[in-house]
């Protein structure tokens, strides 16, 4: 989901591909781990068809190899980076997450 104010960006959830390569949404509430090539969910997971609103981003699908801009008061702003990972933390006391840091390398090329 877009960031709101100052906050960094929050994830509402995951989307899964599942048997008959059909994509599905997995809210962040039901997941309790991610392993290699795996998603492990507590409940009963909704088998409709994933469709992506307005405000919400593919953190895979659309930042990563992304180009962008820096912004901030460290002197570098406006350079322009490629975003190649992105980490994501579940805060204290709270199920939300969001992400928490992004891994960019200057110049124009990728990886």
């Amino acid at each position: 989901m877009l960031r709101v104010g100052r906050r960094p960006p929050r994830l509402l959830g995951m989307v899964v591909e599942v048997l008959s390569r059909r994509r599905v949404f997995v809210p962040m509430t039901r997941i309790t781990g991610v392993e290699s090539g795996q998603v492990i969910t507590t409940g009963v997971v909704n088998m409709r068809r994933f469709e992506q609103r307005p405000t919400e981003r593919l953190v895979l699908g659309e930042l990563l190899d992304r180009r962008v801009r820096l912004v901030g008061n460290d002197g570098r702003e406006g350079e322009e980076v490629t975003v190649l990972d992105i980490a994501i933390q579940q805060l204290p006391a709270r199920r939300d997450w969001e992400i928490d840091k992004v891994f960019v390398r200057k110049g124009k090329g990728g990886c």
